[in-house]
């Protein structure tokens, strides 16, 4: 499936209006603090790909 970068941005836009956040770290953040993700969750930064 495709979608343009402008669909991204849109969805985007509203996941923060709805989490009250601004950007992803702080939705990663909201998301943490809520349980939702754990840090093991998150991609090892040291990992390729």
């Amino acid at each position: 499936m495709r979608i343009s970068e402008r669909t991204v941005q849109t969805h985007l836009v509203n996941i923060f209006r709805k989490l009250r956040v601004s950007s992803r770290t702080e939705a990663v953040l909201h998301a943490l603090k809520e349980g939702w993700l754990t840090l093991d969750d998150l991609p090892d930064k040291n990992e390729e790909g």
